[in-house]
This record gives C-alpha cells, sequence and structure tokens, in this order.
C-alpha cells in the first residue's frame, strides 16, 4: 500500500522546521544532523536510511527532505519513491559539485534547492527558507554554472532565443508536461480523458511547433526552459 506524505497548511514552519536528511552513508548522515539540531531554525533533524524507507518520513511529517546527490543513482530513486508517495514538500540537495553535470543533473531530479558542496550552515539554511517560501533556490556558485551553461543559448548578437512553448496550447501544454514523464500514448489519454489519436495530433502538433522531431527532444527543450527560469531565484 502507498504511503501517502501530505503537508497540510497547519504542518507549515513559522520560523523553525523539521528537516529529514537521507542518506545510506551513516557517519554523514549523523554529522549533518546533529549540526542541523544545534541550528535555531531547525526544530527536529533526522536521519533515514533508504532501509528505513518512506514509513520514517511519514512518521516524521518533515518540512523539507534533504539528500546528497550520488553517482550511482540512489538520489534519483530517492526522488522517484517520494514523488510516488505523495511527497507535497520541498527537497534540497546538499554537498552538489560545482559541474555543470552535477547541476543540470539536480535539476532534472527537479529538486527545490541545491547547496554547493563547500557551502555552509548559513548557506543552507538561506536556501531551505527559500524553498520553504516555494520558490527555488541554490548557492551562488551553483548559480554561476547554470549561468555558463545557459549562456550558450542566447543568439550572436545577445537577444535570447524565443520560448519554444509560446505557441503551444494549454492542453499541449498538458500533453507535453506527461510526455515528460516518459508517459505512453495510452497513459496520457487515460489521464486527460481523450482518445489516444487525439494524443497522437497532440504529440505531432508540438513537435512541429517546438521544432523537434522526437518525443525526448521536445521533454529536454521543456527542461532546459526550466532551467533559465531556475537562474531568476539564484540566491544572490
Amino acid at each position: 500500500m502507498t504511503t501517502t506524505l501530505p503537508i497540510a497548511a497547519e504542518d507549515q514552519p513559522a520560523n523553525r522546521c523539521i528537516v529529514a536528511v537521507v542518506d545510506d552513508c551513516r557517519l554523514l548522515c549523523d554529522a549533518l544532523t546533529l549540526l542541523l539540531n544545534q541550528c535555531p531554525w531547525v526544530e527536529t533533524a533526522i536521519g533515514i536510511s533508504s532501509a528505513e524507507g518512506m514509513g520514517r518520513i511519514a512518521d516524521l511529517r518533515p518540512h523539507v527532505v534533504m539528500f546528497a546527490p550520488s553517482n550511482d543513482g540512489a538520489a534519483g530513486e530517492w526522488t522517484r519513491r517520494l514523488a510516488a508517495a505523495g511527497w507535497a514538500g520541498p527537497t534540497v540537495a546538499f554537498s552538489v559539485e560545482e559541474t555543470e553535470t552535477s547541476v543540470l543533473a539536480c535539476v532534472e531530479l527537479g529538486v527545490d534547492g541545491m547547496l554547493q558542496r563547500s557551502g555552509d550552515l548559513e548557506e543552507l539554511r538561506a536556501v531551505v527558507q527559500r524553498v520553504l517560501a516555494g520558490q527555488t533556490a541554490c548557492s551562488p556558485g551553483l548559480g554561476g554554472v547554470l549561468l555558463r551553461r545557459l549562456g550558450g543559448g542566447a543568439t550572436t548578437r545577445g537577444r535570447a532565443e524565443p520560448d519554444p512553448l509560446r505557441h503551444i496550447t494549454p492542453r499541449e501544454r498538458e500533453v507535453l508536461e506527461l510526455l515528460e514523464r516518459g508517459w505512453s500514448n495510452q497513459q496520457i489519454a487515460r489521464e486527460l480523458c481523450i482518445e489516444v489519436r487525439t494524443v497522437k495530433n497532440h504529440v505531432h502538433h508540438l513537435l512541429d511547433k517546438m521544432q523537434v522531431s522526437r518525443r525526448g527532444e521536445a521533454a529536454a527543450r521543456l527542461r532546459a526552459l526550466r532551467d533559465r527560469r531556475t537562474l531568476s531565484l539564484v540566491i544572490s
């Protein structure tokens, strides 16, 4: 049975928050939770391993879940499990390397905040408070990586490329969002209560309007657009 993890309005923190730190390195997990529990802006910080799973997070009812990205795909698995369990709160990736690969991997995971590997507790506090306010936030160094990465999206005259979504309809946008999740035409049809052939027509129009030839390319362009919008919320 799926464990649901709702965040009720009355559970939102006024000043102090409950933090869940997810990591299978017990030493790292214990050290970070020990530090966080000494911070005046933290009510409680608890370390959780993958073996303990969603049940522990459901019991804790945190305001934010933190994890460190890894090369073995563990972070991606955690975000998928959180989403499948109905997690409605924000996630923050900490100890993120200041490389394009690491930063974009976190963006792909859909995190709300990122703290660079050299970040301190004050930077972490700023990131957490921003995401709890419903914003996206990252350390300045990581914002610089995004700026350099997205700088290639401008024309030689310094003018930004047109928004690839400017001509799509609201229904096509819904289809695109589901395409990005990797859904099939049949799954999209069931979700939107429309015929499969209608989905195929929407996909055809999307590819044409976005000037791409494959569904995966359309999804990638949507993610790239989100990357650009992240820049406006970088911590200064």
